[in-house]
């Protein structure tokens, strides 16, 4: 299977899921308006607009080149590194890094941490800068505080799925669903640490300031199973930002 490098090419061939053909070509006009269809509205200002480069249609996966500055992904490295945060004890231990899916280290950037760390004006701007890419409009404001991880060398994120267990979310009264991930590259990465999507056909090697959008569960809840992606062992060290935008999905026994 043909493989996208930083969007140079779009791969040639269709493939099958859970929910459906996979379709890897469209037009960008048609992919936000199917996204407001299908899984959640995505209304990108018009310079951002003018920078999405589309990687994939169905299910949407959109690259952004420059989201940041190579300073301030540069600061928001320093910022995290200096502060010890990643050897401390209380770092954040994901469901992930949980169930040995991912062995990088991570740190959730709460108001108290960011302030602590003196972070609290990138993280700032980085929720103004989401907020130019429209995901979810005006009304929807779910969502989670960003979380820094540094992957080291051999370090890796094993394919998993970014949305929630269906059955699970299903249980809560009104059960939280993720439905768009956005991941900033902090640091360009030469060797390793690409974010393959095996079923797309896609790899995307990690450049600073780069971002990716991508949609791991359909309006009604239920995953994506077509988003399932990983994270390629690290051979350079690898810093990558990463939000979660959601909704609450009701109980159908409510």
């Amino acid at each position: 299977m043909a493989r996208v490098w930083l969007a140079v090419q779009v791969p040639l061939c269709f493939a099958f899921s859970l929910r459906g053909q996979i379709q890897p070509e469209g037009s960008l006009k048609e992919t936000l308006a199917g996204l407001a269809k299908t899984h959640i509205s995505v209304r990108p200002s018009p310079d951002i607009e003018d920078q999405l480069i589309l990687l994939h249609a169905d299910p949407a996966v959109l690259l952004i080149p420059n989201f940041w500055s190579r300073e301030a992904c540069e600061q928001l490295i320093a910022v995290v590194r200096g502060s010890g945060a990643m050897s401390m004890r209380q770092s954040h231990v994901s469901a992930a890094e949980a169930l040995g899916l991912r062995t990088s280290r991570s740190v959730v950037m709460k108001p108290e941490m960011a302030r602590r760390f003196g972070a609290a004006r990138l993280v700032r701007k980085l929720f103004r800068d989401l907020a130019a890419l429209g995901v979810g409009g005006p009304q929807s404001g779910y969502g989670e505080y960003p979380q820094v991880v540094r992957y080291e060398r051999g370090q890796h994120l094993d394919e998993h799925q970014d949305a929630f267990n269906w059955e699970e979310v299903q249980q809560e009264q009104d059960g939280y669903q993720r439905q768009a991930t956005f991941l900033l590259y902090l640091n360009d990465v030469e060797k390793g640490g690409a974010t393959r999507f095996p079923e797309l056909g896609i790899d995307v090697q990690p450049r600073c300031g780069q971002g990716l959008l991508f949609f791991p569960a359909f309006k009604d809840g239920r995953q994506d199973a077509r988003t399932a992606h990983s994270a390629e062992a690290a051979v350079d060290e690898k810093w990558i930002a990463q939000v979660w935008k959601g909704k609450l999905v009701p109980s159908p026994r409510r």
